[in-house]
């Protein structure tokens, strides 16, 4: 794989919140795959989560808990060709 790159985005969530988190990759790269982590899984949903068009991973959450937790969405990236 050529011109190999991980993004992260990082986001915090509000109480009873639902986001989307982007992670993008840089102009002349594209997206194989992705994923997310969060820190208390019990108290977040995952509504969606994979590729947004041809250079982004996109995660949908829901946060269920009375604090604000943070998650991270991570996008691998390559030379397009």
């Amino acid at each position: 794989m050529s011109g190999y790159q991980q993004v992260v985005a990082t986001n915090d969530i509000v109480k009873g919140a639902f986001i989307q988190v982007l992670a993008v990759c840089p102009e002349g790269k594209v997206v194989l795959g992705g994923g997310y982590g969060m820190i208390d899984p019990a108290s977040l949903q995952v509504w969606s989560n994979g590729p947004q068009g041809d250079r982004s991973w996109s995660v949908r959450f829901r946060n269920t808990s009375l604090q604000t937790l943070r998650v991270t969405v991570t996008a691998n990236c390559v030379l397009a060709r």
